[in-house]
């Protein structure tokens, strides 16, 4: 596919500066470190009330969020 006719922006990139572009995403670092744990998604906004416990199990609908209990997960 010709490539001269397409502006900048639209233009593909070459199999050599795409391999150039994804060595330079590998060497990125995250500014943040990952939780090891997330917290319990048990939040009650109104009461600002939020469960302090680790949560160790995903969802049992959407697999999304994380609860410390199975009481937790049926609760929403």
């Amino acid at each position: 596919m010709n490539n001269r006719g397409l502006p900048p922006k639209l233009r593909l990139l070459t199999t050599k500066a795409m391999d150039d572009y994804l060595q330079k995403l590998t060497k990125v670092k995250p500014k943040h470190s990952l939780p090891l744990v997330l917290p319990c998604a048990n939040v009650k906004p109104k009461l600002y009330h939020a469960c302090g416990n680790p949560g160790r199990m995903a969802c049992s609908v959407c697999k999304l969020v994380s609860y410390c209990s199975k009481v937790h997960d049926l609760l929403y």
